[in-house]
Parts: C-alpha cells; structure tokens; sequence
C-alpha cells in the first residue's frame, strides 16, 4: 500500500492532510479531497434533528431553543459551508460538536469551531489521539498531532448524557471497534442512533487496527447497538445511508462471515499473500466491495485484526 491507497480509502479519491497537515502524493504534489468538494446535502431525519451529508461522514444536527448541537463536524476547510448548511435550518447558533471518534473527516472542524468558543465532546481516547502524532501501520503513515485547539475539552470515560433541550444524548464507549476511541450517541426522544464509523452501511468497513481497532470489536459493537434499537430506530452510520435494524443486522451478519472465512485459514498457518489470493470475501465482494475498501483490502485489514497482541 502506498499514500495513495490511504487517500483513497478515506475519501474515494484523493485528500488533503488530516487535521489541516497536507499529506502528499508521489509526485510531492499536495492532492485534493473529494470532502473539499462534495455537495453538502441536509434532510430531516425526526423532531428537530437533521442529517448533513457531503463534507466527511455523516453528521447529525439537533436544533434546541439554547442552540445547535451536531454530531461529528466534517473534514477541516468546510466548516463555513457546514456552517451555512445549519444556517438554513435554524436561526440559533451552533454551541457544542460531539466528535463520534478521531479521524479527520469527522472531527476535522474542531480546531476551526473551538476557536470560535463552540465546545467540543468526544471520550478520553479522542482527545487523546488528537493529541499526539499516530502511525497507520499498514500504509506507513505517520499522522502529526493536531492543535490543542481541537483536542476535546469535555471528555469521558465509559458513559455521558446530555440534555439538549427536550432531547437527551445517551454517549456510550465501545472499546476496540474501528479505533479506540469509538462512541455511540443515542437521541432517546427521537429515537436515533448515530453510530460513527462502527457501521458502514452498503460497503466494507475501514478497520484501523493501528489506532485500537479490532474485528472482534466491531461486532460486538453491532451487536451492542441492535440492543438498543427496536423496529422504529432511525441509525445513522458514519457513511452510508440512514437506515434501520435490517440493514444493521446484514452488516453484522457480513463482518461475521469476514471472520469465518478469514481466521481458519489464519489458523491453518496461511500467510497473508495466500489468504489474499484465496479470495475469502469473493460472495460478499459484488454487494459490499463497490465503495473505496476492496475485498483484497479488506482481507488485509483483517489479517492485521485478528493477529495476536505481543
């Protein structure tokens, strides 16, 4: 894999550096984000809660009478538009951002909106990979610490409530899912579920095991959230489009089957290059390998997942 595998596997094309660090192509030229550009597209999801798409993975706006609460906060440079985009929606101001888990395209705009007084919450983890440089293993990617700006500065352990107006957020940890730094954020009232990159939704997911993620952690995560749902749940996922508990349960479904197919031939002391090339995901390739993590990928990803912690 090289820089341009990774630049893809985040955006699809190619992107500018993580929390306004430019990362470069081969050439040494600096490369543009399909998030610098994307449409910015806002829906109503339920009661005063919408759904922005477009700048990074999907955001959640709720609209109180004390201001604007949002769910994630897109990829630096587009915090003005996202800003714009909110604007139509509700006259109050945005007051707090609640970052799902580190990476740049979710909680690329905290440095930007912090610095213009708006809070920003995250779990501990979060603040803590914001705050110092992090290696990406399997591209061979050193991602430079970001400003303290952007560091959260609430913070939290295993679980955390906010009141929003009349809607109450119910923040839970999930420990070792895509990252380390994982939460879900359940709006009681509305009843949605905004679950970050823990779901991909209609394509593969992006484990990274360099910063915490494991495949173990990722269906328990699933498996976690189909606790808290019933058949009315709206669920957000971190790409994707807003679904419901059938599209949660093929997801699971899905990474268990990864598993199944990948950790026997693990086990029976196949190396990487030759798992790779028994095509273990080929029946789930035509319906989740179309987005920007192929099913050689994939497997490569989960190799690194399920080899054993020194």
């Amino acid at each position: 894999m090289d820089r341009r595998d990774l630049m893809k596997l985040f955006s699809g094309t190619l992107l500018t550096g993580m929390f306004g660090e430019p990362l470069f192509a081969q050439d040494k030229k600096p490369v543009t984000s399909a998030f610098d550009e994307a449409k910015i597209v806002t829906s109503p999801l339920r009661d005063n809660v919408h759904l922005l798409t477009g700048p990074g993975g999907n955001i959640a706006i709720s609209a109180a009478e004390q201001g604007v609460l949002i769910v994630d906060c897109g990829v630096p440079g587009r915090t003005n538009d996202i800003g714009k985009s909110i604007s139509a929606i509700t006259t109050k101001p945005l007051k707090m951002v609640v970052n799902t888990h580190w990476h740049f395209d979710h909680a690329g705009g905290n440095e930007a909106l912090a610095k213009s007084g708006i809070t920003i919450v995250a779990h501990e983890n979060t603040r803590k990979r914001l705050a110092a440089d992090q290696n990406i293993e399997l591209f061979k990617m050193k991602i430079p610490a970001s400003p303290e700006a952007a560091w959260p500065v609430l913070t939290f352990k295993d679980t955390m409530t906010i009141y929003h107006g009349p809607e109450e957020l119910a923040l839970e940890y999930l420990p070792n899912g895509h990252t380390d730094t994982d939460i879900l954020i359940h709006f009681r009232k509305a009843n949605l579920l905004h679950m970050g990159d823990l779901f991909f939704n209609g394509t593969y997911p992006f484990i990274d095991t360099s910063t915490g993620g494991t495949l173990e952690g990722m269906i328990q995560a699933s498996e976690k959230a189909l606790k808290m749902v019933d058949k009315d749940t709206k669920i957000i996922p971190g790409h994707g489009a807003v679904c419901g508990v059938p599209e949660l349960k093929e997801f699971l479904d899905m990474l268990k089957a990864l598993r199944d197919a990948i950790k026997p031939l693990m086990e029976a002391g196949k190396t990487l290059p030759q798992i790779v090339e028994a095509k273990p995901t080929a029946r789930l390739d035509i319906k989740y390998g179309r987005g920007p993590v192929s099913g050689d990928l994939l497997v490569t990803m989960i190799y690194a997942a399920l080899l054993p912690k020194k």
